[in-house]
């Protein structure tokens, strides 16, 4: 069976395990002939995505495109409650995200507490391009992990560390399957809060992170201006909006475009005192971050849901 997923040009951990995750615990999917393809793990469900295929939804969620209203959709389970609610599917099908299988792959069995050692920060893909990120994680005595690097060696990195530092949802998705605490933080703009909330819901989670910001003091400030305008996808006044709000921003206004022209005038006189002030501020926030006890689901919960996917999974070998 085909497995279709979103593939970065410059890689993403959260998607590439999608390469070798299903043959790995379901090699039936492998061999098996259908005119169905296997949507995967992933914000994935959308008609930009999926176009004319047919497929079949497995634990992937909603999160950018809009959603698909084919009728060549068997929806055999979805990542969360928000997802459900959308689509219009009974909630009973919102489980959880596929990554928290890999809790049963033999080469990933999560790590005994007392053999983890040291703090890791995986930020967001898209704010892995501020390269001043490696200066404040060093400064805080925190080890940064690319998420553009092969998924194996970071998941190796986080089953290996006692806390997880997370602004990549699939951080703290496979931190939690490895039963690792891991504290949500925001840097970028582009952390999308829907999908947290997503999938949280299956898990009764609250979703409370710490906004820590950009390294760069311009790219600091415009993120937070685009925050501010709803023109961002993390939206930190959530639990005023619903479901649909949550995906959508703001039309851009008359007020936007000059408060925007007097942003970039601000950012002029920036000065490189400025900027290596800023970059403290920001190594302070990350290590308070690594001082919180973290989030971790109740073992009754996790267990619940993973047997849930894990028979979900299973009734398609057939």
């Amino acid at each position: 069976m085909k497995i279709i997923y979103y593939k970065d040009p410059i890689g993403n951990f959260g998607d590439d395990l999608n390469e070798w995750i299903w043959n790995d615990i379901a090699p039936f999917l492998h061999g098996q002939k259908s005119e169905y393809s296997l949507l995967g793990i992933g914000s994935i469900l959308d008609i930009n995505m999926i176009k004319n295929e047919k497929v079949i939804v497995f634990s992937s969620g909603i999160g950018y495109g809009p959603p698909p209203t084919s009728e060549n959709i068997k929806i055999q389970c979805v990542r969360g409650k928000l997802t459900a609610k959308v689509l219009g599917i009974d909630e009973s099908l919102a489980i959880a995200d596929g990554a928290i299988l890999l809790n049963l792959h033999p080469k990933f069995t999560p790590i005994p507490k007392d053999e983890r050692h040291g703090i890791i920060f995986i930020p967001h893909h898209n704010t892995m391009e501020h390269q001043a990120l490696y200066e404040v994680c060093n400064n805080a005595g925190i080890e940064l992990v690319n998420p553009c690097q092969n998924a194996k060696d970071v998941i190796n990195k986080i089953r290996n560390a006692k806390l997880v530092i997370a602004e990549a949802m699939h951080a703290a998705i496979i931190a939690d399957a490895m039963r690792v605490n891991w504290v949500p933080v925001v840097l970028n703009h582009d952390i999308n809060t829907f999908k947290w909330l997503d999938w949280l819901s299956t898990f009764d989670m609250p979703y409370n992170p710490i906004y820590i910001g950009l390294p760069s003091l311009k790219s600091f400030k415009r993120s937070k201006f685009l925050i501010k305008h709803n023109m961002g996808m993390f939206k930190p006044n959530y639990h005023k909006m619903n479901e649909i709000e949550l995906l959508s921003s703001s039309k851009k206004t008359s007020h936007f475009h000059l408060t925007k022209i007097l942003l970039k005038i601000q950012q002029l006189f920036i000065t490189k005192k400025d900027n290596n002030k800023h970059k403290k501020t920001i190594s302070n926030l990350l290590i308070q971050a690594s001082q919180s006890q973290g989030y971790l689901s109740g073992d009754d919960v996790f267990n619940k849901n993973l047997n849930l996917l894990k028979n979900k999974l299973n009734e398609l070998n057939h």
